[in-house]
């Protein structure tokens, strides 16, 4: 099921929303003049700003674009939600089991602690 941009607005979603991540955010004796360090694009972005989507159209496990999709929202200034949508299969990979795999590893380790309260994974 496809999205309209009026359905997307209607769930209070922004497309294409930047993210500014402040250096008053991070310990840096040296620049304190409050100016944009770095932002980050995401695919959707709840009104609240508390949610990102991401959407990987087919190269989701190539070079672990998730991964850096995972970095990403884990950056992002208050934000606590990562939906993460993979296709099932890309050429003749599955996207979807490798990145569910992945994530689980990270989770049943319990060695990685991200700041994010939690990871949907939607597989397409």
């Amino acid at each position: 099921m496809e999205l309209t941009n009026e359905q997307i607005e209607r769930q209070d979603f922004v497309d294409h929303l930047t993210f500014e991540f402040m250096n008053k955010l991070i310990p840096n004796d040296e620049q304190q003049d409050n100016k944009i360090d770095k932002s980050f694009y995401a695919d959707a972005l709840s009104a609240d700003g508390r949610i990102v989507i991401e959407v990987e159209a087919g190269r989701a496990t190539e070079n672990y674009q998730f991964l850096k999709d995972l970095f990403e929202a884990c950056m992002m200034f208050d934000v606590e939600y990562l939906v993460l949508a993979v296709r099932n299969v890309y050429r003749t990979h599955y996207d979807f089991e490798r990145v569910y795999s992945f994530l689980e590893t990270l989770y049943i380790s319990n060695r990685l602690h991200l700041p994010l309260k939690g990871i949907l994974l939607v597989g397409y």
